[in-house]
């Protein structure tokens, strides 16, 4: 994707997020009471994420480092 699309998308997403919000609080009475518990729920469920995507960095990057070991090794023969 070029930067110009990532731009737009970034601008497209913040909009909507806006607009989401404005029609939230338009239309659910006393919003205030429930956003907080939901902010934490997504919070809570973003931290869940993140040590699989440490597994998951740390996995490749040893296999890649094999990788390379054994590439030099055969090259060193």
């Amino acid at each position: 994707m070029q930067r110009g699309g990532r731009v737009e998308t970034g601008l497209l997403w913040s909009q909507s997020l806006v607009l989401a919000g404005y029609t939230l609080g338009s239309s659910v009475p006393h919003v205030e009471d429930y956003l907080p518990p939901l902010v934490a729920l997504v919070v809570v469920l973003s931290l869940l994420l993140l040590p699989a995507e440490a597994r998951r960095t740390h996995a490749a990057r040893r296999a890649r480092d094999r990788s390379r070991r054994d590439r030099s090794r055969s090259a060193s023969r």
